[in-house]
């Protein structure tokens, strides 16, 4: 009697095979999306949550610019300009976030010169997020009546909306946070 594989038998080792082979490479595909998906997914919220954060403390503790200036400069929708002692140096640097395309960006002067001023030339220019959802209101001011207003003498509540893309598939993280900042409450 011989021993060995009939051709029926090596088609269907080889078919089983093929199938296991299949369902591998396809889990490992899946798998390595996954992991690209987490790992950018989190990032994003890891980024989001950390600008959330840093600038609720910015704004908690805006004062008076060390020139003299109110201490909220500007806001519209999609940029807010503040003073505010990042370094607890004692001087007042002027901090602006300001959204270009779909990118959120931070500008801070520190003060210099005899007497203090601030130079628009010595900005320092960071970019805080990317890949923003747009169009988004990311800056809103509250009067006293929690009516929305832009008027910088009427804001006592100030609120940071962000909308980030996690990836090309529509995905999206929103956060929001609403800061009371000290010295715009009323007396």
């Amino acid at each position: 009697m011989k021993k060995g594989f009939t051709l029926i038998e090596l088609i269907f080792f080889m078919l089983i095979i093929s199938f296991v082979l299949f369902f591998l490479i396809l889990m490992i595909i899946n798998l390595s999306n996954l992991n690209l998906y987490l790992t950018y997914g989190l990032g994003v919220l890891g980024e989001t949550d950390l600008f959330l954060s840093e600038i609720k403390k910015e704004l908690k503790s805006i004062e008076i610019s060390n020139v003299g200036a109110y201490p909220l400069e500007e806001i519209t929708s999609t940029t807010i300009t503040f003073y505010s002692d990042l370094d607890g140096d004692g001087l007042i640097e002027r901090v602006r976030y300001f959204l270009d395309g779909d990118n959120l960006f931070k500008g801070i002067i520190k003060p210099s010169g005899n007497p203090l001023r601030y130079d628009q030339n010595e900005e320092k220019i960071k970019k805080v997020l990317k890949n923003l959802v747009l169009p988004q209101k990311i800056f809103v001011g509250y009067d006293i009546n929690l009516n929305e207003t832009y008027d910088i003498a009427k804001i006592r509540l100030i609120e940071v909306k962000v909308k980030v893309r996690i990836d090309n598939k529509g995905n999206f993280y929103e956060n929001s946070i609403i800061i009371n900042p000290r010295n715009l409450r009323t007396k």
